[in-house]
């Protein structure tokens, strides 16, 4: 299978990783990362790791469709934050094909594993039809 578009928000080394990887492969046909600041853009564009770069999911949200993946490779402190931008994206599209979510970061303490959990059950309620609190 190939992979559409690869949204990869958070192009640090494990996002800027399996992007290139797909990449070299032809595991993708577009690698769109999502910086949250343009140097970061400009530097992953350069070495050739994305295809084009954003500041936020909402820009590409709407081109999203059936074989595009969104994989998140942020700090354990900004996943709340990242899927909640998700979880908006799907209240507007009403679009959502899977949703992995997995946090592999031992150290998390018990209030960010619910808050994550809760904000994954979250966008999976918008997709249902369930609108945003």
């Amino acid at each position: 299978m190939i992979i559409n578009k690869l949204v990869v928000v958070g192009v640090g080394l494990i996002g800027s990783s399996l992007a290139a990887a797909l990449k070299a492969r032809g595991g993708c046909v577009e690698t769109i990362g999502v910086v949250r600041r343009p140097e970061t853009g400009r530097e992953a564009l350069r070495l050739g790791v994305v295809d084009r770069v954003c500041t936020g999911i909402s820009e590409v949200a709407s081109e999203l469709r059936a074989g595009d993946v969104i994989f998140i490779a942020v700090p354990t402190l900004a996943i709340t934050q990242v899927l909640e931008q998700v979880r908006e994206c799907v209240a507007e599209t009403g679009s959502l094909i899977a949703l992995d979510l997995v946090e592999v970061n031992p150290s998390l303490d018990e209030h960010g594993a619910s808050d994550t959990v809760r904000a994954g059950c979250s966008i999976v309620r918008c997709a249902l039809g369930d609108t945003l609190l």
